[in-house]
């Protein structure tokens, strides 16, 4: 599989071409949740890391710490949804939590609510002010089709949304502005 990365990498959406070196993370990982506002891009965690760090997307440089470390622990897997305020991660297999964080500040991570299962390796989209976690692996390592959501703007837990066509884990998702 090869060793675990720090590096990031950019693209110019509305431009054809290579991605090209954005700066590093502080800690080199795999599968860190991401998220972001208009600002400022975050990582959560990622497989050997409790880590979260933070850019700035309109200048290219290496992340900085965040101040606080994931309360979901180290895990590859997770999902983060966020809105221009709040983003919010989940996706531990033994746990249900969901954390959430203000993107703005280097403030603590706190809990947001729990998702109705327990599943890792989830993909995650937000839009309309909800988050969406869908698939991923449950407790017996089987791959499901739970589909939940959250209302990013309100603490609380995760509401089923439906069910996807298929079980499926590894999942990434991206929504329209």
């Amino acid at each position: 599989m090869g060793s675990y990365q720090d590096e990031i990498s950019y693209i110019t959406i509305q431009t054809l071409g290579n991605a090209s070196d954005f700066g590093d993370l502080i800690t080199a990982r795999e599968q860190p949740a991401a998220c972001s506002d208009l600002v400022r891009g975050v990582f959560y965690g990622g497989s050997t890391s409790a880590d979260i760090d933070y850019i700035t997307i309109a200048t290219t440089g290496n992340a900085t710490d965040f101040g606080y470390n994931a309360t979901e622990g180290s895990a590859k897997g997770h999902a983060g949804v966020s809105n221009n305020v709040r983003g919010c991660f989940t996706g531990h297999i033994d746990l249900t939590g969901i954390d959430y964080i203000t993107i703005q500040t280097t403030g603590t991570v706190s809990n947001f609510g729990d998702q109705a299962v327990q599943h890792d390796y989830v993909g995650g989209v937000q839009g309309g002010g909800r988050g969406i976690f869908g698939g991923g692996n449950n407790s017996s390592n089987n791959r499901t089709d739970i589909i939940d959501y959250i209302t990013i703007e309100t603490t609380g837990n995760s509401v089923d949304f439906g069910d996807m066509s298929e079980s499926r884990d590894s999942l990434a998702g991206v929504s329209g502005g």
